[in-house]
């Protein structure tokens, strides 16, 4: 295989304005009124690779149904609005659908009122072909209006691999709504997002999902379930094909989560972690352990889970701290190291634990929020400073404030940021992506280690030499780091 280097691919490219026959000069498809493209669609079927279509403040209420259309890792395909506030696409059902498509950025409008699926991405059903990296940032989806008795999202994805979903806002949904669904995707990321006001859920990942981190987002008020780690899905909609789980390597760190009948359920999940949120007020119980595809021979029983770093902040008519159903493996979940506070009743804080075994918890202390009811971040006197697990966090909070050694125990770290380091072992290292880059935090041990950066379809861009402690390394949001 040829390995390419940053500066490589940049030669690359300005060689290709050179080579006859090929797109010289990327183009803006302009959309609106009194502009070449009178709607969406008909800019988009125009695209090249690396072209953009620009769409001017406006409603829009054309569907649009694109099929096959595939920009280039070097060349995305660009659909954004001049602005957020200026450009809505309103109904009728589903608004905007691509079908089959890959290298698309899809960006900066509002969508609203929608009756289907506002913004649907999927791979046509053909499993061994899926999408690709896809980018969805800084989207408004709201005040969707829905179908009755039918299942309705603002975002839902279907066999695509290597997505990023950030800094967009989904507010109030109608009866049996998710915010973001997500079915047989691989490899992906949901950060900075604001998820509030539907019935079902906020973001569930089933149908095989694995490799995806849900990072700094604000849950309000979703329903039945802030993040459904799994579910129930057909045989027929599983990616891969043969599964044996509904989600795998699924990670949540430093989200906060207010309200939710339950805050985090792991459906037929296997081997993930939730890790340094802060929820508040669950209606009903903070986690749910189930298995709503039952078939031994086929799939694992829920487990192999890890809850560590949390605070949990609950009413006394909270039915539990678990809700444990049939056919799981409560026995495999690792649960430490958090903080549990019955705001009613502190002393029946630690009521209604088992069958799930806890070690190392705070139970009956107050964290001390700056705003119980506004603002979850702590003050430096919190209970929660200090009491964290030093090796499973990530190294950063929901502010990007920088956790200390041993951080605090939530979404926010509490205590003065010094040395982070000096109780940091040889096993102790972590990669967190930031929208800019990674932070990457390793053990100050003397020695110094390789990380190496590469592109979705596994070529090596660099290799970076660092010593102990915590680096940012800058990176696109289509790279990935590993420590070698």
């Amino acid at each position: 295989m040829i390995k390419m280097t940053t500066r490589s691919l940049l030669l690359l490219t300005a060689l290709a304005l050179f080579v006859p026959g090929l797109p010289l000069i990327a183009t803006t498809l302009n959309v609106g009124a009194g502009k070449t493209y009178p709607t969406i669609q008909s800019a988009i079927v125009q695209t090249q690779p690396g072209d953009t279509v620009l769409i001017h403040p406006g409603t829009y209420t054309t569907s649009t149904y694109i099929v096959e259309k595939k920009g280039t890792w070097e060349r995305p395909i660009v659909i954004e609005g001049v602005s957020q506030d200026s450009v809505i696409i309103s109904g009728p059902s589903s608004s905007m659908q691509f079908v089959d498509c890959s290298y698309l950025t899809v960006q900066n409008f509002t969508m609203r009122g929608q009756k289907g699926n506002a913004l649907f991405f999927d791979d046509g059903g053909t499993i061994g072909t899926p999408s690709e990296t896809i980018i969805v940032r800084n989207i408004v989806f709201e005040d969707m209006e829905g179908a009755s008795n039918v299942n309705t999202n603002f975002l839902k994805m279907a066999g695509v691999n290597f997505f990023g979903i950030e800094n967009c806002r989904f507010d109030r949904g109608p009866v049996k709504s998710l915010c973001i669904d997500l079915v047989g995707c691989h490899g992906g990321f949901i950060a900075n997002c604001l998820l509030r006001g539907t019935t079902d859920g906020g973001i569930q990942a089933k149908g095989g999902s694995q490799d995806i981190d849900i990072i700094s987002n604000t849950f309000e008020n979703c329903g039945d379930r802030g993040i459904n780690i799994g579910g129930s899905t057909g045989l027929p909609f599983f990616r891969p094909a043969d599964a044996r789980y509904e989600a795998v390597r699924i990670h949540v760190y430093t989200n906060t989560f207010l309200g939710c009948r339950a805050s985090i359920a792991f459906a037929g999940a296997v081997g993930s972690w939730v890790v340094n949120n802060t929820i508040v007020n669950p209606t009903a119980w903070p986690f749910r352990i189930l298995q709503e595809n039952v078939d031994t021979s086929r799939f694992m029983p829920c487990g192999k889970i890890s809850i560590q770093n949390n605070i949990i902040v609950f009413r006394n008519t909270l039915n539990a701290h678990f809700n444990v159903g049939p056919n799981t493996a409560p026995e495999t979940f690792l649960v430490s190291h958090n903080l549990w506070y019955n705001s009613d009743v502190p002393s029946r804080s630690n009521e209604n634990i088992a069958p799930v075994v806890e070690s190392a918890s705070i139970y009956g202390e107050d964290p001390l929020f700056i705003n119980p009811t506004t603002d979850f971040s702590i003050s430096s006197i919190s209970p929660a400073v200090g009491k964290g697990q030093i090796s499973v966090g990530p190294a950063r909070d929901k502010r990007n404030k920088r956790y200390v050694s041993p951080p605090s125990i939530g979404a926010y770290e509490g205590a003065t940021v010094t040395s982070v380091f000096e109780n940091v072992t040889n096993e102790h290292r972590s990669i967190t992506r930031t929208t800019t880059g990674f932070i990457v935090r390793l053990p100050i041990d003397g020695q110094r280690r390789t990380c190496a950066l590469y592109d979705l379809r596994g070529r090596l861009l660099r290799r970076i030499e660092l010593n102990g402690g915590e680096h940012h390394v800058p990176a696109g949001l289509q790279e990935f780091l590993v420590v070698e």
